[in-house]
């Protein structure tokens, strides 16, 4: 991660949750070893992004529905992991001011599950699709310690 971009995320902190929240967030890192899914060709996939609607207010998310909603809290991805089925949609809820961006892989190792969803602040949402049943690792390219994973049945 960039130098200026650390220091933008701990001044986010810092404002956002005062310094018991930038303490908190220095551990919140997670070591993950499950597999990731393999192939010589990347699954079909599909991305969209919503931008938080006019008028959201703090705590109020516009209802992403269905079982495959991850939310995006605290710096963290709930629930982790997700199962879904092939080509069943994924939606990320951002529920944190700041920008995060779940990206297909792990932190330097990127992959082509899913394209990237930006997520710019609270209200906003994100959704991707996989086609190929397997075991996905993603990360927040803003945020690489928060970490999560996607089973595809």
């Amino acid at each position: 991660m960039h130098p200026s971009i650390r220091v933008a995320a701990a001044s986010v902190a810092l404002t956002t949750f005062g310094l018991g929240g930038l303490v908190g967030l220095a551990g919140c890192s997670k070591t993950d070893t499950a597999s990731t899914s393999t192939g010589t060709s990347a699954p079909a996939t599909t991305t969209t992004t919503t931008a938080k609607p006019a008028g959201t207010t703090a705590g109020s998310i516009p209802a992403a529905g269905g079982p495959g909603t991850i939310t995006v809290k605290t710096f963290t991805f709930k629930p982790t992991p997700l199962t879904v089925k092939a080509g069943d949609p994924i939606t990320w809820a951002n529920e944190d001011d700041i920008l995060h961006e779940p990206t297909a892989g792990e932190p330097g190792k990127p992959r082509d599950a899913f394209k990237a969803v930006s997520l710019d602040g609270k209200g906003s949402t994100g959704t991707a699709t996989i086609t190929k049943p397997g075991t996905y690792k993603y990360f927040c390219a803003v945020h690489e310690s928060m970490v999560g994973e996607i089973t595809v049945t």
